[in-house]
């Protein structure tokens, strides 16, 4: 479900503090803002292309998932590059 949504709806995990995510998951569930600055390193919109969540009887769990942007953030042209979520014009060095 928490995978799914950071494919789907990353915005809708953003609202839980630290504290709140270790109340609902324990101290391992803090990884998650690891896994939302990942998904903040994307486009928008992203493609699913592997994923797998393993609890071995350990009761630590593990996952691993691969996303594809699906909407290039960077649109080359000529010597510049236009990032086009922010509008920034960057000089590429070539």
């Amino acid at each position: 479900m928490c995978l799914d949504r950071i494919v789907n709806d990353p915005q809708s995990l953003t609202g839980y503090s630290t504290l709140d995510l270790v109340r609902l998951s324990g101290a391992q569930g803090v990884e998650l803002l690891n896994w939302l600055v990942m998904r903040g390193a994307l486009t928008g919109h992203v493609r699913k292309i592997h994923g797998n969540y393993h609890v071995p009887i350990s009761n630590t769990a593990s996952a691993v998932m691969v996303l594809e942007n699906t909407d290039p953030a960077i649109e080359l042209s000529g010597e510049f590059a236009t990032f086009k979520q922010t509008g920034v014009t960057a000089w590429l060095d070539n």
